[in-house]
């Protein structure tokens, strides 16, 4: 459910039970000391208790966050090290999200609507834009030290799902599964910009050819069939960090 805030800000509504692993799960990522670090990808969450059920109040970002597309390569690695960051933070913090996908990413689409200081519109690679994770109901709390092992019947889309999730109830590492569903999730947006499913201008496009080699292998590699085979999120975004600082804009 959408409404406003008392300054005519769009948030979302949303309702889960006082004891649901969703609740717990983003009651810790948004406790004071984790909410102020920068590397917490995730929704801001503001928490309304109502008898067994929990409001959480959330800003309303946009879903569209492949559109506008990216308009130049700084601009894509930009947003994909802020989701590897991001999943970094909630693994470190006993999180699974298992459910990533394009719809349960958004960014800060507010800001973007505004004017530049030279009163043009703000463009991805001029914008500080901010990238987050939303809807944890499918996600996983580990205690510290906890091997991330789950067995389940929740799963992604059927296009992102990690190859070891196709049997239910087979017991399988759920960051490495997240891993899988990132690479997929971001593969999938320079496939949408280079055949144009994403309303892509022709710029888009043009961006999207450009994109360096070493950013799709690095993709292959976070969807390798063996979850063995793929780099964890740290290993990803430590590539992805040393690759990009590379690159002379």
């Amino acid at each position: 459910m959408i409404g406003l805030d008392i300054y005519g800000r769009q948030v979302v509504f949303k309702a889960t039970r006082r004891h649901s692993m969703e609740y717990q799960i983003l009651a810790q990522l948004n406790s004071s000391h984790l909410r102020s670090n920068p590397r917490n990808h995730t929704i801001p969450v503001k928490f309304i208790p109502a008898d067994d059920f929990i409001f959480m109040v959330m800003p309303c970002w946009g879903t569209c966050w492949t559109w506008p597309g990216f308009d130049s390569t700084q601009s894509r690695l930009k947003a994909a090290t802020q989701l590897l960051e991001g999943l970094v933070f909630m693994h470190k913090n006993g999180v699974s999200h298992g459910d990533i996908q394009e719809g349960n990413v958004v960014w800060n689409h507010d800001e973007y609507r505004r004017r530049a200081p030279d009163g043009t519109t703000y463009q991805r690679t001029n914008f500080d834009f901010r990238m987050a994770y939303i809807d944890f109901g499918s996600s996983t709390l580990f205690k510290p030290n906890q091997p991330p092992l789950i067995q389940t019947s929740k799963a992604p889309p059927v296009t992102l799902i990690a190859p070891e999730l196709e049997k239910e109830g087979t017991w399988y590492d759920a960051f490495a599964a997240d891993v899988y569903s990132l690479g997929m999730t971001l593969r999938e947006e320079i496939q949408n910009a280079l055949t144009g499913r994403a309303r892509e201008s022709q710029i888009v496009a043009d961006v999207a050819r450009e994109t360096p080699q070493w950013y799709h292998q690095l993709l292959e590699t976070m969807i390798d069939s063996d979850p063995q085979g793929r780099p964890t999120a740290k290993k990803a975004l430590t590539y992805i960090r040393h690759m990009a600082a590379r690159i002379s804009y």
